[in-house]
């Protein structure tokens, strides 16, 4: 650096000011007074400096309009505050920014008049009235005459009565979406029977029913937001029962096709009921059209290669496993425009980028509704998703390990699903929701239960009392190892040793998954 740059950096502050009309990062001699730099700034900026206008700085404290910088107490990188009305503190102090806060006895309020209370000035006040603490401790009284503060009124006798009508609608929402959702697994249940053991009339028929009930629950009926929302997710539901009532047959691969037209009925039928929803209600039928669409598309290809339900039961239970460790990660996108405030990065550094004389910039607004809402959403589907999760976790382990037998494809099978059920264990201690960590606990807890109590009908009679023990002393052990991991972030090291035991068991499952589902002895046996 040059000789002339010192003396022009020894010589000089670099400051931020915030006003009415945006933020401006200013480099203004020492011997600049709080008005200079109040007129620099409307200068900066574009605009003229309104009539009694004053510096303020973050805490609050006044500046002297006629005291220069340096005997201000100003540092670099300060943010100092643009009142348009002036501020009338509530005792006399030594102005500064290093110089120390009121006295105990008297909280700082902060009061600001004219037009442009409600800016920069109004925020300033509001914050150090919020920030003002008497000596016991309590908040300071918001002052009655700052525009900004006002007393909450109280609801008025409409306000009232549409609340209890919110409350209304909502109580019958929840109670007709869980009629249907009795009556979509209730018509699963049928359909498999029926397309099992009724007559082609019977099957005919029952087809028909259930198509008119996904019809009738795929378009939009007068009901509140939760009801619209769980009666389109019974659509698909309907539609897979139809479509399995009408594709399964006896003959080989019957059930793979069955299972197959399900699948794309299901995945029609969410496409045509999320047509008639809006953002805020499409969590389920998303997750319906990705599972559907998954599941006939891997049902396809395994018919065609003439594979069994095992194997696909096989890879949906290591597909499950993987989605659960992912779902966190996928189901909430936010943009890092909405999460992030560029005027407020700004004003907490001081920085050096160029900017344009005479144009106003465009200030960057955190919208606190927007982000809710996608965090309600990604809620919503991390529910949703855990639940289809559980379920196909409980239903493939226990069809999995119902006939193993004491082979290579048995054994890898068990492994599997005991390997699954301990990582599901582990990734619920990082879901803080509540439905979705007990889904998970819970079905981790059936599918190890069941395959324990396969294990002791394969095994040897007389080693059943050798087992139990042995089970029990690891239940033991397991317990006091859950209860420690689900106080890992009190522990640095157990936080970790969950971590790696979780990726360990996911990555044993994918690697389970082309020997349990017989894709490796089907490669061997082409090659061979």
């Amino acid at each position: 650096m040059s000789t002339d740059a010192q003396a022009v950096a020894r010589s000089s502050v670099r400051v931020t000011v915030v006003g009415p009309d945006g933020t401006a990062d200013l480099v203004v001699p020492w011997w600049m007074t709080a008005t200079e730099l109040t007129d620099e700034y409307a200068a900066y900026v574009g605009s003229s400096r309104p009539a009694g206008a004053g510096l303020v700085t973050a805490s609050g404290h006044p500046l002297d309009a006629d005291q220069e910088l340096q005997q201000l107490g100003v540092e670099h990188g300060d943010v100092l505050i643009v009142a348009d009305g002036g501020v009338t503190p509530a005792a006399p102090q030594t102005p500064g920014v290093g110089t120390p806060g009121p006295r105990p006895d008297a909280p700082v309020v902060l009061t600001t008049t004219g037009a442009g209370a409600g800016g920069a000035g109004g925020r300033a006040g509001r914050a150090a009235s919020t920030r003002a603490r008497d000596r016991s401790g309590d908040p300071a009284p918001a002052d009655p005459s700052r525009p900004g503060a006002s007393a909450v009124p109280a609801p008025t006798e409409a306000e009232r009565a549409g609340a209890a009508d919110a409350r209304r609608a909502r109580r019958t929402g929840v109670t007709s979406g869980a009629t249907l959702g009795m009556g979509a697994v209730c018509a699963v249940g049928s359909a498999a029977v029926v397309a099992v053991q009724g007559s082609a009339s019977q099957r005919l028929g029952c087809a028909a029913f259930f198509v008119l009930a996904a019809l009738a629950t795929a378009f939009p009926l007068r009901t509140s937001q939760i009801g619209g929302r769980l009666r389109a997710a019974a659509s698909p539901a309907f539609a897979a029962a139809a479509g399995f009532t009408a594709g399964y047959s006896d003959e080989t691969g019957g059930l793979l096709l069955g299972l197959a037209v399900a699948a794309l009925c299901a995945t029609g039928a969410a496409a045509v009921a999320r047509a008639w929803l809006s953002q805020e209600e499409e969590e389920l039928t998303d997750v319906a059209l990705v599972v559907g669409a998954t599941l006939s598309g891997l049902t396809l290809l395994l018919l065609l290669l003439g594979s069994s339900v095992l194997s696909l039961l096989a890879i949906a239970y290591g597909a499950a496993v993987v989605a659960a460790r992912l779902l966190p990660y996928l189901v909430v996108d936010v943009p890092d425009e909405a999460l992030l405030d560029l005027d407020r990065l700004q004003n907490t550094a001081w920085s050096a980028r160029e900017q344009p004389r005479g144009s106003r910039r465009k200030r960057v607004i955190v919208r606190p509704d927007g982000v809710a809402a996608v965090v309600r959403r990604g809620q919503r589907l991390m529910t949703s998703g855990t639940v289809v999760i559980s379920a196909v976790v409980v239903v493939g382990g226990a069809l999995l390990v119902r006939d193993a037998e004491l082979d290579v494809l048995g054994v890898s099978r068990v492994a599997m699903v005991l390997l699954g059920a301990a990582a599901l264990a582990l990734v619920a201690r990082s879901v803080r929701a509540r439905v979705p960590r007990l889904a998970l606990r819970l079905s981790a807890g059936v599918v190890a239960a069941w395959t324990g109590l396969t294990l002791l009908d394969v095994g040897d009679p007389r080693a059943t009392w050798w087992i139990f023990a042995v089970g029990g002393a690891l239940g033991a052990l397991t317990v006091s190892v859950g209860l420690a991991l689900g106080q890992g972030w009190r522990s640095v090291w157990w936080a970790r040793l969950a971590d790696v035991c979780e990726a360990l068991a996911v990555v044993l499952v994918v690697a389970a998954v082309p020997l349990a589902s017989g894709i490796f002895g089907a490669v061997r046996s082409l090659v061979s």
